[in-house]
């Protein structure tokens, strides 16, 4: 991931929290890319991708910090799985045919 030096204040009781520069920038980095995928600014691939984690790691770390992915309803859910139904159902119609 390509980065950028920027300089800022941190309340004290974080700087003590964290200990390290490394830490402090590992942590404000994760918090600000789950900001992003919890606002739908960057995908959870993306946030994976920019912190070098597999997508499941970001959905648990998502997870842990209370950040939510996927807002959809149940009603949305259910209306995805029967697509995802009727697909497979004519991608098995193709192969038979073949």
């Amino acid at each position: 991931m390509e980065t950028q030096t920027k300089t800022f204040n941190l309340p004290k009781v974080l700087r003590n929290y964290w200990r390290t520069k490394k830490m402090a920038e590992k942590k404000i980095t994760e918090a600000s890319i789950l900001a992003l995928v919890g606002e739908h600014k960057i995908t959870a691939s993306k946030g994976a991708e920019l912190l070098g984690i597999s997508l499941w790691d970001l959905i648990d770390l998502a997870h842990a910090r209370g950040v939510v992915i996927w807002d959809d309803t149940k009603e949305d859910m259910e209306e995805d799985l029967k697509v995802l139904h009727q697909f497979n159902k004519i991608r098995q119609k193709e192969a038979e045919s073949v």
